[in-house]
């Protein structure tokens, strides 16, 4: 769990440099998430808690270790159901998410290299 709070906090300030940006974005996930424990199975949230208890909480000053990680959870279901859906361009995606493909090549017009070659001008 820690390495992928550190992970997920570095990829944050990757994206979100500018501290107020980050704060506000806490506020408005925050807000929008309060209801989240009502949406998770409860089987799901006892083995996300018991997780939390085994754990020693690197970053208390985020808030709550439970609802962090709950956020996580919920964070981590979305990023797969994304994945492969045709309307969310891979690009979007970081290049280190796992599942996603490297962007494939468009071979639908030539490159200046194959255009030069067929005019002789390059070797």
């Amino acid at each position: 769990m820690h390495t992928l709070e550190k992970e997920f906090m570095t990829m944050i300030d990757e994206y979100v440099p500018r501290r107020w940006a980050v704060k506000v974005l806490k506020s408005y996930v925050i807000y929008r998430n309060r209801h989240l424990a009502d949406y998770i199975p409860l089987n799901n949230r006892l083995e996300i808690y018991g997780a939390t208890l085994g754990c020693s909480d690197s970053h208390p000053e985020e808030g709550s270790f439970y609802n962090r990680m709950l956020n996580y959870h919920a964070a981590h279901d979305v990023s797969y159901m994304l994945i492969d859906n045709p309307l969310v361009s891979r690009a979007a995606a970081p290049p280190s998410a796992p599942g996603a493909a490297p962007p494939k090549k468009d071979t639908s017009s030539p490159d200046a290299t194959s255009i030069g070659r067929r005019r002789g001008l390059q070797p």
